[in-house]
């Protein structure tokens, strides 16, 4: 999707009314009570609109997604599938002029004849559903879809390995990402259980394997093996793996057999990451305080950071996403990664700095939820190739840090700011 302003957060008619006609990312939380949509229509600079919350029995007229089609911008929506909407409030999506990116947030089962009714919204290339239930005829229908290249399923009951490998007949894909599906019980100990369901098995992979034109999977707290991992095709170029907390290192070597990789994304096991809800989610279950990996019974955690290190090494990685503190073995894998240009950095400290300034050919550094100050990015200073900063949800005025580096491009993008701008128009 594209990069956008932090959203602003409304709750009510009387917050919308608040908000500038002007706005361009909005996220609108149900109340428990049936909205009239009608109340988006004057937001016609609109390129993005989630609309959460939980399930409605109400029924809900055959128009109520007239106001979006005058919304000649929006190109990102997020929608309640409620109980009582029908196939045909789907197909009435095809008259919104630009939209590209849908999520569904499923409140029953998704079916066949719903994901049919998708089909006639001719440029659709990103579909995501997210809780709910399928089956494998709804995934079947999943070809119809004309545009359709990037699928996620997020903790989607129903995921068994007979509904996912009907995923081979979407011969378009060329993502697909899966969270939260295929229980495992270190995951349910971190109070973060997934639904049940196949993850990436064996089965999966080979399906997968199918699809001629994929070249990017993305793995989040899924139940995952080394043998699934090879069983995709080589060619992929971009992989994520993150928040899998029985993937030990045998499952991170397996991807050395993706010699093409250019984006890798990976993570450090840090009570954070489970305890901390990451920007745009829902908070997660506290877990004790005295938690930590040992305790979780989980794998041993350096031999997994040196295969990290490895791939750095020994994979053309042009993009590199970490979540949480380098470690030891990925910070001294930094200088030999040849092919590294751009770092992505979420929940790091001042210490990555000086990590990252190490990276031979740095173009585009970003970091996200960073404890941060203007201070310690000076290392950055010295990096000559280095051309633009993104800092998203770090404190910080963009004319302090373009002071410290001057002839970097810098955004700043700050969640407080966002809030901020929400309490005063809303």
């Amino acid at each position: 999707p594209p990069d956008l302003p932090p959203a602003l957060f409304a709750e009510s008619a009387t917050d919308l009314a608040r908000i500038a006609a002007d706005v361009t990312n909005l996220h609108y939380r149900l109340d428990g009570h049936a909205t009239d949509y009608q109340l988006f229509e004057r937001f016609v600079a609109l390129r993005r609109l989630a609309i959460t919350g939980p399930p409605l029995t109400t029924p809900w007229p055959a128009d109520v997604f007239a106001p979006f089609t005058t919304m000649p911008a929006l190109t990102v929506l997020e929608l309640p599938l409620q109980p009582a909407m029908t196939p045909e409030h789907l197909r009435s999506l095809a008259k919104v002029p630009q939209l590209r990116f849908l999520t569904l947030h499923l409140n029953r089962l998704v079916l066949a004849d719903d994901v049919e009714a998708l089909s006639a919204l001719p440029d659709v290339r990103s579909l995501s559903l997210s809780g709910g239930s399928l089956d494998a005829a709804a995934v079947r229908a999943l070809s119809l879809l004309p545009a359709l290249e990037s699928l996620t399923l997020a903790r989607v009951d129903g995921c068994t390995e007979p509904v996912l490998r009907e995923l081979r007949t979407v011969h378009r894909l060329r993502r697909i990402r899966l969270y939260g599906i295929g229980e495992t019980s270190r995951a349910s100990r971190l109070g973060s259980p997934s639904v049940a369901g196949a993850g990436l098995s064996v089965a999966v992979a080979k399906a997968l394997g199918e699809l001629p034109l994929l070249d990017e999977v993305s793995i989040e707290q899924c139940s995952v093996s080394a043998e699934a991992v090879a069983c995709l095709p080589e060619r992929l170029k971009r992989f994520a793996l993150t928040r899998c907390p029985d993937a030990g290192a045998d499952v991170v070597t397996a991807l050395l057999r993706f010699r093409g990789l250019q984006r890798l994304e990976l993570d450090r096991f840090e009570r954070q990451l489970w305890f901390t809800a990451p920007p745009g989610r829902p908070a997660p279950r506290v877990g004790p305080p005295e938690f930590d990996a040992a305790t979780a019974g989980m794998p041993d955690q350096e031999p997994i950071w040196r295969a990290q290190g490895k791939l750095l090494r020994k994979l053309p990685v042009r993009q590199l996403r970490y979540w949480s503190s380098l470690p030891a073995e990925v910070t001294a894998a930094l200088p030999t990664a040849a092919s590294l240009a751009e770092v992505e950095l979420v929940w790091c400290g001042s210490a990555e700095i000086e990590a990252v300034s190490r990276v031979q050919k740095l173009h585009r550094l970003r970091l996200e939820s960073c404890s941060v100050k203007v201070a310690d990015l000076r290392p950055l200073a010295t990096v000559r190739s280095l051309a633009q900063l993104d800092l998203r949800w770090v404190s910080g005025a963009r004319e302090a840090y373009a002071a410290l580096l001057p002839g970097v491009a810098v955004t700043v993008q700050w969640e407080g700011e966002a809030r901020s701008r929400v309490r005063k128009h809303a």
